[in-house]
């Protein structure tokens, strides 16, 4: 066990252990919601996160770190199959993947379905919140990508068998009000059981616009006058990526001088030849709003029939946050986020063209318009709903 930053002296009343499945070196949705929820409630209670690595935000935060064994897809998978089969065999391997130390808690927050045999494997009896930020029953899969496809079906055994009995949690958190009745009915659960606790985003940390710089940026990436539309987010198929690029192709041949800055929280294999595209990966979070900025228009291509009906993006908070126009599919989700915002262009979902001509339409409508978004998500702020996590925290602490 390692410890980041020693809180045993503290005469806190609640201790939480918070379990992430993730890598947590990139800042991808997930991690950007833990590190939220995490900075937002701990300097009122202990926490100990239990994670393979540590970003450089949480090492800014006063909590324990437990550092666990790789769990990397393969591991994870072995980890549910057996859990779903064996539990006792479940158990044990999820015992190994923390060293088989012991861990003293009040509180157990799994972040992810595939949270539940550590935690499980840890302990039976300690009170239990599985933080659901999707459904893997509402995750496309393609037969041309057999891993995850493979990983998408076996974890889509261990939801339902989870969630279709309610002892294997005592309470559930979901980012949204669609997905918490969309859950209590497809399984089952009283929604009393399930609290709605949405994503944020620290104001506090996003920084002003400034022209100055604003320019030089757009100069460094060799913009000379013309059009710069971004993307920043995960380049997968429900996401709407290949969307994207295919309404991309259609804008270039509209207006010649136009780039799509695509920002993405992970290594891209391939990279795309296209035109006009410029890549950035695993960028720091108060640099991507710099480049939010910089922008003409910002792009949420997510697609409907996906979980994305029901679960409104973290990155929509950072576009409205940074005031400039938004292109978007009309998933119900987004479609209540920016029912008040001004600079919007909401088009037909999952078509390509219609994401297309809503681009056209913005950088001809709407280039050079910018607003104070923070006012319209002051109530997304992490020191808000941080408050509501925190009374989750005491509410489960003390009905169980």
């Amino acid at each position: 066990m390692s410890l980041q930053r020693d809180c045993s002296s503290d005469k806190r009343s609640l201790r939480v252990l918070v379990i992430a499945p993730n890598d947590l070196q990139v800042y991808d949705g997930t991690t950007m919601r833990l590190i939220g929820s995490i900075t937002s409630v701990c300097s009122d209670i202990e926490i100990s996160l239990a994670s393979k690595n540590l970003n450089e935000e949480l090492k800014k935060c006063e909590l324990k770190w437990i550092k666990m064994k790789n769990i990397n897809p393969l591991t994870r998978l072995i980890v549910i199959t057996f859990y779903s089969i064996n539990r006792s065999l479940g158990k044990s391997i999820a015992l190994d993947l923390f060293g088989r130390q012991e861990i003293d808690c009040d509180l157990i927050h799994a972040h992810w379905i595939h949270s539940i045999p550590l935690a499980k494997g840890l302990s039976e009896e300690t009170p239990l919140l599985l933080d659901l930020h999707g459904l893997f029953e509402l995750t496309p899969v393609d037969l041309r990508a057999p891993h995850f496809w493979a990983f998408v079906r076996i974890s889509r055994v261990l939801e339902r068998i989870i969630l279709s009995n309610s002892n294997n949690f005592t309470n559930l958190i979901v980012p949204s009000l669609p997905l918490k009745n969309y859950i209590a009915e497809r399984f089952g659960i009283q929604k009393d059981k399930i609290f709605v606790i949405p994503d944020g985003l620290d104001l506090e940390k996003i920084p002003p616009y400034e022209e100055r710089s604003i320019s030089s940026l757009r100069e460094e990436l060799g913009l000379n006058g013309g059009y710069l539309i971004v993307y920043a987010g995960t380049p997968s198929f429900y996401h709407g990526f290949w969307d994207l690029l295919k309404a991309f192709k259609l804008v270039r041949r509209y207006l010649e001088n136009v780039h799509l800055l695509i920002i993405t929280p992970r290594h891209m294999r391939k990279k795309f030849d296209s035109e006009g595209i410029i890549f950035i990966e695993n960028v720091p979070k108060e640099r991507i709003y710099k480049y939010l900025y910089a922008s003409d228009a910002l792009i949420l291509p997510h697609r409907c029939g996906t979980q994305f009906e029901y679960l409104p993006s973290n990155k929509l908070l950072d576009y409205i946050a940074v005031g400039k126009p938004i292109i978007a599919y009309a998933t119900s989700s987004v479609t209540q986020a920016l029912e008040h915002y001004p600079l919007k262009k909401i088009v037909e979902c999952n078509n390509p063209s219609a994401l297309a001509q809503g681009i056209i339409e913005a950088l001809r409508d709407l280039r050079g318009a910018r607003i104070d978004g923070s006012k319209i998500i002051k109530e997304y702020d992490w020191r808000v709903i941080g408050k509501r996590l925190l009374e989750v925290y005491k509410n489960v602490r003390t009905i169980s």
